[in-house]
């Protein structure tokens, strides 16, 4: 069994490096690798050889859950090609963060029960259109490791923002019922 655990993730699913990716396309190479590499699937294999292949299935896993997600895919595209993330936030746009200040009030004013949970639905509808216009605004910055990475880490600042007020909203959300 070859084991490609210092493959990037990109390498590892035979996809090119990428901020766009088809969707349809990892998930089939994702469950062709699970398939060939599944633990059950060696289950008259040495011990050592069951270790293996659980720990490839669990990097596979990883790999599959990084690249599915469009947040965790920048992520990892910006680190690949070298950008910091863990500096001090790349976010200096004022607009954007009054935005953020309001939707955090909005936000803050539906957890107190002010507003119907047709207020949350809608609150939740225009996260996921922000963060698609995002998303798209990301796949430019990233067409290719020339781009422009300081503003592609900028995007992906906001991104994560977003995508942290829309987790808090979903958990309301199940919280109202």
């Amino acid at each position: 069994m070859a084991l490609p655990f210092s493959k990037d993730f990109f390498t590892l699913f035979d996809l090119p490096v990428a901020y766009e990716i088809d969707g349809d396309e990892l998930r089939r190479r994702y469950q062709g690798l699970q398939h060939a590499a599944h633990p059950d699937r060696h289950g008259q294999a040495t011990d050592q050889e069951r270790r293996l292949a659980t720990q490839l299935a669990s990097y596979i896993n990883e790999a599959y859950r990084t690249l599915k997600d469009p947040v965790t895919r920048a992520r990892y595209l910006l680190e690949h090609w070298g950008v910091d993330l863990n500096a001090q936030s790349a976010v200096t746009d004022s607009a954007f963060l009054g935005e953020q200040m309001m939707l955090r009030e909005a936000l803050a004013e539906l957890r107190a029960g002010q507003g119907p949970k047709a207020h949350l639905d809608t609150f939740l509808d225009d996260i996921v259109g922000r963060l698609q216009d995002l998303q798209a605004a990301l796949g430019q910055q990233l067409s290719s490791a020339q781009g422009p990475l300081q503003k592609a880490h900028v995007t992906y600042d906001k991104m994560r923002f977003l995508q942290r007020l829309q987790e808090e909203a979903r958990d309301l959300a199940e919280e109202l019922g």
